[in-house]
């Protein structure tokens, strides 16, 4: 006895119907095969990955003590043409801001742990840094955490194509930092009025 099972396509032509004789199974066999076209079906579910947010949005996500700085900060932007950004994250809703002209980043809004933090890109730090120098200790405590940049320690470690950190001073302590988290700052009411004059720092340089 042949126990081998014929192989059957889609359609299951190499079976036999109930009420079949052999010669309809090779009729059907031996007939083409309409093939079977493929629905998508749209997802019965949203994606959050593609929602359009709106900074109202981020707002409201916001402690209200903190409000009145990231209007304020967003706006002097908007009024200089900076491009925005805004997306959602694991961590929440995060705000990108860039230059007109040369869409290189500014600043950012995330949050990390519930808590609003920003991180600024200080591209023109040499022309004003004498500022740096009369920031909290407890900033300069968040500044001396980030990353140090090897294109500035150990070039052969890093990508020749990564933009270099941040080679600066604090009264007599040396910072060669990653560009990328060198600056990030939780928002708090003794972080806002040092906050306000970096970002301002750096908007007028641009």
């Amino acid at each position: 006895m042949n126990t081998r099972k014929r192989t059957q396509d889609a359609s299951g032509r190499g079976r036999r119907r109930p009420g079949e004789n052999k010669q309809e199974v090779c009729e059907r066999r031996a007939s083409p095969v309409t093939p079977v076209k493929k629905v998508w079906h749209k997802p019965n579910f949203f994606c959050w990955r593609f929602m359009q947010y709106r900074f109202e949005d981020f707002l409201t996500c916001v402690d209200p003590a903190f409000k009145k700085f990231a209007v304020g900060v967003h706006e002097s932007l908007l009024r200089e043409s900076y491009k925005i950004k805004i997306e959602s994250r694991a961590s929440g809703i995060t705000v990108s801001y860039s230059h007109p002209k040369t869409r290189r980043g500014v600043l950012n809004f995330f949050f990390h742990k519930k808590k609003l933090l920003t991180r600024i890109y200080a591209d023109n730090l040499a022309r004003y840094n004498n500022f740096i120098n009369r920031i909290p200790e407890r900033m300069e405590k968040e500044i001396s955490k980030a990353t140090l940049c090897k294109r500035l320690v150990n070039q052969g470690e890093c990508n020749p194509k990564c933009i270099k950190g941040y080679d600066f001073f604090i009264g007599n302590s040396r910072y060669q930092m990653c560009r990328y988290n060198c600056f990030e700052f939780e928002v708090n009411a003794e972080s806002i009025p040092v906050l306000t004059e970096f970002i301002e720092n750096e908007r007028k340089e641009r």
